[in-house]
């Protein structure tokens, strides 16, 4: 009876702030509600990415009142940029025992954090009867070959579309990167192809897909915008990148036997299998490393640590800071791929970039790389 009594509660309160909340978001209330009850938790911890921020005195209304034990409820005080930035430490030095991580994947293993961390996807439910319809318009049914991927907030559906759309098309994919979803992709991680005539991405922004497009810069790749219903073909100057990065790699060749370290300290951005990895790889070659720990990476820390004078920095924390903003710097600052290619343990493919870095199968320059005694010479595959 109690049972029911709480279900019922449940509903009434779910009822009651779904006026307030979107209809279409799935936060998984009960979800939460029987960890808290297992736990007997008297404190929460809770960590929402930037957009999602403004529901947050919603959802400790909801769990103030369907939970018997929660006194507290905190929001991490950091920005969150992505599932890397679990805020496991922050969470412990308020008291919790636990922290509720939205809107992103399991990216970062709970072993290898210090509280228990229950992620949820937010999954987002929309109308994609305008992507089936229009799809047909694009690629010919007969011969074309399609993959389609999302963010993870729109995964869900995958199976459903696919569904549809292979009654269209014969041959319909939908990738996976280990250890992240089917389908899903992040700004850092995503998947090579070589024999497909076409991407469909699902989702909002272009941060995620553009890793798709590092990796596979030739294949169309159409973007589904489920808020507005918006179909757009994506592409960019791959080649200027290339140039920029390898200008930026041969500048490197100048700078003395010393390189700077900085390791991502926001959430569980660095890797300390990257650091031991890289390091290893410096002094191997004699280079001495000189290890930072920063939450953020930009012009003035930087430069307070240099005295203002151009320095050599590897970044540990998210290629696509130096991909996306290496030009704004005043130093140079590059990735652990491209110090592997600096140190002539990798050579530079101007084909593609990999974006491996979450990848289970990623090389040694990537976050569940193992750490390798011999650096032979090595080209990526795709």
């Amino acid at each position: 009876k109690k049972k029911n009594i709480d279900s019922l509660i449940l509903k009434l309160f779910l009822r009651l702030f779904s006026q307030i909340l979107p209809y279409n978001y799935v936060f998984e209330v009960k979800k939460t509600k029987e960890r808290i009850g297992e736990l007997f938790l008297n404190k929460m911890f809770i960590q929402l990415p930037e957009g999602m921020t403004k529901y947050f005195s919603i959802l400790r209304k909801i769990f103030g009142k369907i939970s018997h034990s929660v006194s507290v409820l905190y929001l991490s005080c950091q920005i969150t940029y992505g599932a890397c930035c679990i805020q496991d430490c922050l969470g412990k030095n308020f008291g919790s025992s636990i922290v509720f991580h939205y809107g992103h994947s399991c990216l970062v293993s709970i072993l290898n954090c210090i509280l228990s961390v229950v992620y949820i996807f937010i999954e987002i439910k929309y109308d994609f009867s305008f992507l089936i319809q229009t799809i047909r318009e694009l690629f010919c049914t007969d011969r074309d070959r399609l993959m389609i991927t999302s963010t993870v907030q729109f995964s869900s559906e995958l199976k459903i579309i696919k569904i549809y759309i292979s009654m269209l098309f014969n041959i319909l994919e939908i990738p996976q990167t280990k250890p992240l979803s089917p389908g899903e992709v992040l700004g850092c991680t995503s998947f090579s192809t070589e024999d497909q005539s076409g991407v469909v991405y699902i989702g909002d922004g272009k941060f995620h897909i553009e890793s798709v497009l590092f990796f596979n810069p030739n294949i169309k790749i159409i973007q589904f915008n489920p808020f507005n219903k918006l179909l757009t073909l994506l592409g960019f100057k791959f080649t200027d990148i290339i140039i920029e990065r390898e200008s930026f790699i041969e500048k490197a060749m100048f700078f003395p036997k010393s390189c700077n370290f900085i390791f991502g300290a926001l959430g569980r951005q660095g890797s300390i299998k990257i650091l031991k990895t890289i390091t290893f790889l410096a002094t191997k070659h004699q280079i001495k490393p000189i290890i930072y720990v920063g939450t953020e990476i930009n012009n003035n820390r930087l430069n307070t640590i240099n005295g203002n004078f151009s320095n050599l920095w590897v970044q540990l924390s998210c290629p696509r800071i130096s991909l996306d903003w290496g030009h704004y710097f005043k130093n140079l600052v590059i990735t652990s791929f491209e110090f592997s290619i600096f140190m002539r343990s990798t050579k530079i493919n101007k084909n593609f970039i990999p974006m491996d870095f979450y990848s289970k199968i990623g090389n040694f320059w990537t976050s569940y790389s193992e750490l390798k005694i011999q650096f032979n010479l090595h080209i990526p595959k795709k």
